[in-house]
């Protein structure tokens, strides 16, 4: 009949947490609060004013229009009633009373069968009819009418019907005699409707709205309450209840009575009945109780001041029955009763409303119940009882909540076994307590019990729930890496039909944080997997979820993001059937035209960014623009093939400066979020990534079922590795992978992948597969497949992963479920997009249906410079080590993107692993005096693989290493107990790494060590001279002889050397944190100093450097 709070409810809310945390003594309205989080608790009951006047009252008021003058306020009172009862689409005469130039006070105009058919007031025949409207408030209404209409047939106009409106009561039968002689006289259907017509409009459908406006006519107001269906029932309820209670007036007292006056107390509560006969229901209940000393009376006690407090504002009220039911309670052997003590205590924290003496009993009680382990589970219920006054204690006092949550995991830990325990309530303040602590291991780690005990309680979407809660916290709180851990396992436990709308939310939410942490693939697919959900209820139902047009909105946003033109063609393309599905409103609709707009303006820069080399496939691209209404990036088109003609002639005057116009439309601050080259997939598909710093790139060469493939491993990349960045373990050293996706009618389903070694020594991964439909792929063996996949692609990265940190990725945080869901993404782009999405430029701009702007362009376009704007600010270039403080916009993972995360290295470390580089030698003048080019040569025990690491570097800067990549330094003095022994050193120069520095970007640097232990300085002291003389030296590979005293150099060692100018001598001394080189000096803890230096700069960064693990050095 009546609900109420159960014996295990709570009352901990969350914003008296806050309260505690944030010191607030605004002592807020507790009703106010309640209501807003729990209205089901409250009455529903919708009262309003309304405006009325009496039907004799309104009819003399039309009778009297012309005495006070007011025939031109009757004219727009007839027209808008028409426009409500008749038809809406009236124009209104402007012209002088008595209908103007036109002859008719208002008439019809035509409108579109498709918006007649939407209307719910009028009658849609109007939409294509033309229909004359007269009015009048004259007295004589018969020569008025006959001269009205004469007026309307004579303009010549088509009219079919015309309607004369006026304030006089007439008569049926006069009425019906003129309607015959007009409409026979002249042709044309007419109609009189008179002021009964009006009085009977007014009055049976409310329009007295309209008669407050427009006849200026101040209405009687009065109060209407009509009841909720929560109000509906309790009101029916508590009828029922009086019914029994006056009955049963004169019977003993029963436990039965006593329940029923309680109820009836609730339900006039519920109703917002008045405190004095809400207090008088409870009184009557409370004298039941006594009559036969009924446990009840404490029900009775708790519920009165349960409403005292959440209804009344009244804590004091409360504090008062808390301590009657203190004195009742707290000495009870039942630690069950005690509930609804602890359950006041914590809502009478938002004020002073108790004061400690009270919580110290309270606090005696419960552990009198705790200590006692013979109830196991009363013992369990108790400590969880005592937490939660500890947790809200500590969060009073802004003390640490570690302990507390730690202990809070330890007693639902024990719980799991204890079915009878009543974990609802604990579990209910867990979950508010993510939106008052915040970011907190110890919660995270509570959270991860709580979701466990709710699978096993209550199913999956339970515990999914709570998880997407968690993960939609973290999210909004920008801590996009843990998000993805709990959204990315929310969907897994939601992935059911009975939780769908929560399924799409947590698709959705995913993909948002991919996207804030720059994995644009990984949030494709889950977008498109959620837009494909949103869609499949339209090819079942025959309705679409609201949420497919926000996602389509934001995969047009991702392909610009990574500059995928066809698919952003793609996406827009859906924009029209949706909104046709959707029925989207006016202001709905100019909303999305205004999207449009604004991605064809950032689409136009990538149109702008296409090479000239591209323009000759693209020649049909305007037209197709057109078609698609991206008027702002056609004329970009245009203006790139070169027909700015047409272009002035179509969107501007012919003396606008075309080509500043477009250079600053590059410079558009949208273009610092697009890449530097659209991707227009010529044939070829290339896709690139940044996972860990390395470049992974996958290129597709075979049909659309290898993009597609291609498409699900680069996601799959991304999904599995999107948290590990919060590692700095997990750096790849290596700079690019690239995987090659192609087909093959020999293949195996769904692929296979082999790896091969080019003549530098880089491995390049193919994968290939049969000929077939792309969803074919994504069957049996898939994910095994790409597992595989996966961990030679691991090996590739380098990565030198210890075994903890993959059991966590995989038995913790389930990396491989957000993955394959990622993988799987092919079926839903085919679902939408068909089995062969239009993802490629021949896809758009083939066929004779679409007009060709020839390329008339000789020869690419140059932008103009254009300045930057007055506030704007030259990026830094500074670089700081990893042995410095590191800059405060990288502070914690969660502001590194991958993409921001860049490895720089000329070494690959498996071919090094096998060249054995074993030292470096010096080319020495043979005779006194004589002059030698300056020579430097890396002996490699495997004179082949170093062959290789010299052919690759060749390959990437020429002989003379052009823009300075390359670098080798020499760290002298690096032992004081061996002072002639140095350290060679190669990596990355300083200047490259500065050329290429960004403020927002983390370098992992890569340097390949090797130390030398000379009896002599002398072969050091003349490499140093012939660098000094001649500004350069050659660097070559020769063959370690350990038999040999020296090293032979042959033709073939100058034929692959390399012309070096970075070379740079340093004392180990003086490497300082801020230099990249501190990554080399891994190893160096004692180095030569000269005599009177002690505050050397290599020894202030020592702490640092021992402290945390640098970069990537190897």
């Amino acid at each position: 009949m009546v609900s109420w709070p159960s014996r295990n409810h709570v009352a901990c809310d969350v914003r008296t947490l806050k309260a505690f945390m944030n010191d607030e003594n605004t002592n807020p309205s507790y009703r106010e609060f309640m209501r807003a989080r729990r209205p089901e608790l409250y009455s529903d009951t919708l009262h309003v004013e309304v405006g009325e006047m009496d039907r004799r009252q309104f009819e003399f008021h039309l009778h009297s229009l012309t005495s006070r003058k007011e025939e031109i306020a009757f004219e727009n009172f007839a027209r808008v009633l028409a426009e409500k009862e008749l038809c809406p689409n009236l124009i209104p005469q402007t012209g002088p009373t008595g209908g103007g130039d036109s002859k008719v006070d208002t008439e019809t105009y035509p409108v579109a069968p498709a918006i007649a058919t939407l209307w719910y007031e009028g009658n849609p025949a109007s939409a294509d009819q033309r229909w004359g409207f007269a009015v009048s408030a004259k007295a004589d209404w018969k020569p008025k009418v006959r001269s009205d209409v004469a007026k309307i047939v004579a303009t010549g106009r088509p009219y079919t019907l015309i309607y004369f409106i006026s304030n006089q009561a007439i008569r049926d039968k006069d009425r019906a005699e003129m309607e015959d002689a007009l409409t026979a006289g002249h042709g044309v259907q007419v109609r009189i409707l008179d002021r009964s017509w009006i009085v009977e409009k007014v009055v049976r459908h409310r329009r007295w709205d309209i008669v407050a406006e427009t006849l200026q006519f101040e209405l009687t107001r009065k109060a209407v309450s009509t009841s909720g269906p929560l109000d509906a029932g309790r009101l029916r309820d508590l009828e029922a209840l009086d019914k029994k209670l006056d009955a049963a007036a004169k019977s003993a007292v029963t436990l039965e009575l006593i329940e029923q006056s309680l109820q009836s107390a609730m339900l006039a509560r519920g109703l917002d009945r008045p405190r004095h006969e809400v207090d008088g229901r409870f009184d009557r209940a409370e004298r039941l109780a006594r009559k036969i000393g009924s446990r009840q009376l404490q029900r009775i006690w708790y519920q009165r001041a349960w409403t005292a407090l959440w209804w009344f504002d009244d804590p004091e009220e409360a504090a008062r029955i808390y301590d009657l039911l203190a004195s009742e309670v707290l000495p009870s052997d039942w630690v069950w009763d005690i509930d609804c003590v602890v359950s006041l205590w914590l809502a009478l924290q938002g004020g002073n409303a108790l004061d400690e003496a009270r919580t110290n009993a309270l606090r005696v009680a419960l552990q009198r119940h705790a200590d006692d382990k013979s109830k196991e589970t009363s013992s369990l219920w108790a400590w969880a009882q005592l937490l939660q006054m500890d947790l809200v204690a500590a969060m009073r006092a802004k003390r640490d909540l570690q302990p507390t949550l730690v202990a809070m995991r330890q007693v639902l830990s024990n719980v799991r076994r204890q079915i009878e325990f009543p974990i609802e309530p604990v579990i209910r303040i867990v979950r508010e307590l993510g939106i008052v602590i915040g970011d907190s291991p110890g919660y995270d780690e509570l959270v991860d019990v709580v979701i466990e005990i709710e699978r096993e309680r209550n199913g999956d979407r339970v515990a999914g729930e709570f998880q997407l809660q968690r993960g939609m916290q973290k999210l909004q709180r920008k801590k996009a890496y843990d998000a993805i851990d709990d959204l990315a396992r929310a969907q897994m436990l939601l992935a059911q039909e009975d939780s769908r709308d929560e399924f799409i939310a947590a698709l959705c939410a995913t993909g948002l944080a991919y996207e804030s942490v720059g994995l644009l693939y990984a949030a494709r697919a889950n977008l498109v997997s959620a837009l494909d959900r949103c869609l499949y209820s339209w090819f079942k139902e025959g309705a679409v979820d609201r949420r497919a047009l926000p996602l389509l909105k934001k995969l047009a946003w991702l392909e610009l993001q990574l500059g995928r033109v066809p698919y952003v063609l793609a996406w827009v393309k859906w924009f029209e059937p949706i909104q046709v599905a959707l029925s989207l409103s006016a202001e709905d609709t100019k909303a999305l035209e205004q999207e449009i707009q604004a991605i064809d303006r950032v689409l136009g820069i990538l149109i702008l960014r296409t090479t000239h080399e591209d323009w000759a496939s693209l020649t049909r691209l305007p037209d197709l623009l057109t078609t698609l209404g991206l008027e702002m990036s056609r004329a970009a088109a245009l203006f790139m093939l070169g027909h700015e003609d047409k272009v002035h002639a179509e969107y501007g005057a012919a003396d606008d400066d075309l080509n500043q116009f477009a250079s600053e439309w590059l410079a558009a601050p949208a273009a610092l979020d697009l890449p530097n080259r659209p991707l227009w997939h010529f044939g070829t598909t290339t896709m690139t990534t940044t996972i860990l710093g390395c470049q992974v790139e996958v290129i597709a060469r075979g049909g659309i079922a290898s993009a597609l493939l291609g498409e699900s491993i680069i996601g799959f990349l991304e999904a599995f590795y999107s948290t590990a960045v919060r590692s700095r373990r997990l750096l790849s050293p290596r700079e690019r992978l690239v995987v090659e996706v192609r087909q093959s009618e020999a293949a195996k389903p769904p692929f296979v992948h082999r790896h091969v070694e080019d003549d530098c020594g880089e491995t390049t991964l193919i994968v290939t597969h049969p000929v077939s439909a792309a969803a074919n792929l994504v069957g049996e063996g898939f994910e095994r497949k790409m597992i595989e996949l996966f961990g030679r692609v691991t090996y590739e990265l380098q990565l030198g992963v210890e075994r903890q940190d993959f059991e966590e990725m995989f038995a913790k945080y389930r990396a491989q479920d957000r993955a394959y869901h990622v993988a799987r993404s092919i079926i839903s782009v085919t679902n939408i997009l068909g089995d062969s999405p239009a993802g490629r430029a021949e896809d758009w701009v083939q066929g004779d249906t679409l007009a060709a702007f020839p390329l008339v362009r000789e020869k690419a376009w140059i932008p103009a410079v254009v300045a930057p704007a007055p506030d704007a600010h030259p990026p830094e270039t500074d670089l700081t080590s990893s042995a410095a403080p590191p800059p405060e916009h990288l502070f914690g993972a969660d502001a590194v993107l991958h993409r921001n995360v860049r490895v720089m290295s000329p070494i690959i470390l498996p071919l090094w692993e096998k060249a054995k580089w074993k030292g470096t030698g010096v080319a020495l003048p043979q005779a006194p005096g004589e002059v030698v080019p300056p020579m430097m040569a890396l002996a490699f025990e495997n004179f082949d693989a170093g062959q290789k690491i010299f052919r690759g570097w060749r390959k990437k800067v020429g002989a003379e290493n052009r823009d300075g990549w390359l670098s080798v330094t020499v760290i002298t003095g690096i032992r004081r107990d061996s002072p002639l022994d140095y350290r060679v050193a190669i990596g990355i120069s300083e200047s490259y790494m500065k050329a290429a520095a960004d403020a927002n970007r983390l370098f992992a640097i890569v340097y390949r060590m090797n130390d030398m232990t000379p009896s002599s300085s002398h072969n050091l002291d003349v490499l140093q001279d012939h660098f000094r003389r001649a500004g350069f030296v050659f660097l070559m590979p020769v063959e370690f002889n350990p038999a040999s005293p020296g090293i032979e150099m042959k033709r073939e060692n100058f034929e692959i050397g390399i012309k070096l100018s970075h070379l740079k001598f340093i004392p180990a001394w003086q490497v300082d944190g801020t230099s990249p080189l501190i990554t080399a000096m891994r190893g160096i803890t004692d180095p030569v100093l000269p005599p009177g230096v002690t505050d050397a700069p290599f020894l202030q960064a020592l702490e640092r450097l021992r402290a945390r693990e640098s970069g990537a050095s190897v």
